[in-house]
């Protein structure tokens, strides 16, 4: 489809807070130099009771790299290839909370490199002004940010985290992380802020625990190209949320009412969550608010895509794959309550694009509410279509007319029959058979419409043609009943003539009857060897004589062709 706006304002921000997080490290020497002080150098040596040597030496030497960095020396080997340095967490802690340590880190271009934390990295109830920088890091026992507020931004790069909790906290600047390996979880918890930007950039990332956001308001979130053992967002807002390319093992939940885009008057293609080219080995369960489209363009889905309980605007899904079903409601995922109070809500002038894609089974209520208003449908293909979970249409009782009406909100121009080919194919074999040639009717119908509004006149006579007289192929039948009307029209006419004769030596007068009708009428039947030989009396009924014969012929041939299937 191509980069929407949307898309490129998500790419463009993530890349400028990149971009930003590397010139604020090295602003000392893009800008006027700070002089340096004998405080500053001092500070390098400094040291708090209970430091380890290690620590003492990590601290000095990461120290004297701020005041002395460059741009030039921003990945400058001495710094990237030095061995990895064990460290407490309570020894970080100190850093970036106690005077004058944090001063300095927040006042430089500082960055914790190259360094294994023991324990728990918990930051409670702080305030900090700048950004803190973690590069080629593990933390082995995890971290907790608890009521935190950073002026600048989280960022983790090339790393290990166990697991991840941000609870209650503000990141004015962001959350990035880059080619980072998150063991366990990662949970983002009542977030409240609604000007936070949290951008997790996640190439090359993994999260091998769940990553749950719970009752947070967030920014736009990007984790692209990422592997996720399971995601929920549950109770939240975020401005958009963008997973394309990444993989999930587990379940993908968006749920208790969240919301998803922020309504803003943009483009109709802006994406509020975009899963294209996603992966997801179980179920996706979207259900809140989400007043921009879903992107699900080429995702696998090896489970099931339920919508229920909210409120959509447009999904985007060419190629999609469900291996499960595609529900409309709740009823799958709650049996005892699937009632009309679960089914998803649209808005007006909402769409389902679902073209070329694949979808083992529909799960639907017999009832177009739960769909929107618009949808296409070219070359979809599904296994079944299962009605349950609510009460059905009093206008689509009954699957002719449920899947007419589904069908017509496809009206697309030019006319595809692959959707009503599709759906006539499955009542067949369902046993509906009667319900599929009206299916496969109403489909025509449209094709002839088009085609006759286009001035297409051999088309539109040849369609008009094989509806009239057999149902465009499904309604073979109503060749019979017009070959009965000929034949009985026929033998009236005929029956009347008081002067044809049989052309023998000598001529000699003939009563004409039935079955003289109906050899005129069918050629390939010779129900009187003299039929052949017989003169009508001139005039009109030779004319008649004529248009019947024609008739005969636009009959055979239309019920040659509906036998063949190429009216269809």
């Amino acid at each position: 489809m191509g980069m929407t706006s949307e898309r490129f304002s998500t790419c463009l921000l993530a890349w400028t807070l990149s971009l930003c997080a590397i010139l604020s490290m090295s602003s000392v020497s893009a800008s006027p130099k700070r002089r340096l002080t004998t405080d500053d150098a001092a500070i390098c040596h400094r040291q708090e009771h209970g430091w380890r040597p290690e620590e003492q030496q990590f601290w000095s030497v990461t120290c004297q790299r701020a005041l002395s960095r460059t741009n030039d020396a921003w990945y400058a080997p001495q710094y990237v290839n030095r061995p990895i340095t064990k460290v407490r967490s309570d020894f970080l802690r100190d850093l970036l909370t106690k005077k004058p340590y944090s001063d300095f880190i927040f006042e430089h271009p500082f960055a914790f490199t190259r360094f294994d934390a023991e324990g728990v990295l918990g930051l409670v109830t702080v305030k900090l002004p700048g950004s803190i920088y973690f590069e080629d890091f593990s933390f082995k026992d995890g971290i907790v940010f608890d009521h935190v507020t950073l002026e600048g931004t989280l960022n983790f790069y090339g790393g290990k985290i166990s697991n991840a909790v941000l609870l209650s906290s503000h990141f004015i600047g962001g959350v990035l992380v880059q080619n980072t390996l998150f063991g366990r979880d990662l949970d983002v918890m009542r977030c409240p802020k609604d000007d936070t930007l949290i951008s997790l950039m996640g190439d090359g990332s993994k999260f091998e625990g769940e990553v749950v956001i719970e009752k947070s308001t967030l920014g736009r979130v990007s984790i692209r190209n990422a592997d996720f053992n399971g995601f929920g967002f549950e109770g939240s807002v975020a401005k958009s949320l963008d997973f394309t390319s990444s993989k999930f093992s587990k379940v993908f939940v968006i749920e208790d009412q969240s919301t998803v885009g922020d309504s803003t008057p943009e483009s109709f293609d802006s994406a509020g969550l975009n899963l294209d080219s996603a992966q997801v080995k179980a179920d996706v369960l979207l259900s809140g608010n989400f007043p921009k489209s879903i992107f699900m363009n080429s995702a696998t889905i090896d489970g099931s895509l339920v919508l229920s309980d909210g409120s959509f605007w447009s999904i985007f899904a060419n190629n999609l794959h469900v291996s499960g079903q595609f529900v409309l409601g709740a009823g799958r995922m709650n049996p005892t309550d699937s009632s009309a109070k679960h089914w998803p809500g649209w808005q007006p002038n909402s769409t389902i694009i679902l073209s070329n894609s694949r979808i083992n089974q529909i799960y639907s209520p017999q009832n177009l509410k739960a769909w929107p208003s618009h949808l296409v449908l070219r070359d979809l293909s599904f296994d079944s279509v299962l009605h349950e979970g609510g009460p059905a249409d009093s206008s689509a009782q009954s699957e002719r007319a449920w899947f007419s009406q589904w069908l017509a909100r496809a009206d697309e121009r030019p006319y595809s029959p692959q959707p009503y080919q599709q759906v006539v194919s499955f009542l067949q074999k369902s046993g509906y058979a009667d319900d599929a040639a009206d299916v496969g009717v109403a489909g025509k119908r449209l094709e002839l419409r088009e085609v006759c509004s286009a001035w297409n006149v051999s088309k539109c006579l040849y369609l008009w043609g094989s509806f009239v007289f057999i149902g465009f192929g499904y309604k073979i039948y109503w060749s019979v009943y017009w070959s009965a009307f000929f034949a009985a029209f026929g033998w009236l006419i005929f029956a009347t003539d008081r002067h044809a004769v049989v052309t023998t030596t000598p001529w000699k007068p003939v009563r004409l009857g039935f079955l003289y009708s109906i050899d005129m009428l069918l050629p390939v039947l010779k129900l009187r060897e003299d039929s052949t030989k017989v003169q009508v009396s001139t005039g009109w009924r030779t004319g008649y004589l004529y248009l019947h014969k024609t008739m005969g012929w636009l009959l055979g041939s239309f019920l040659v062709a509906g036998l063949s299937g190429i009216t269809k």
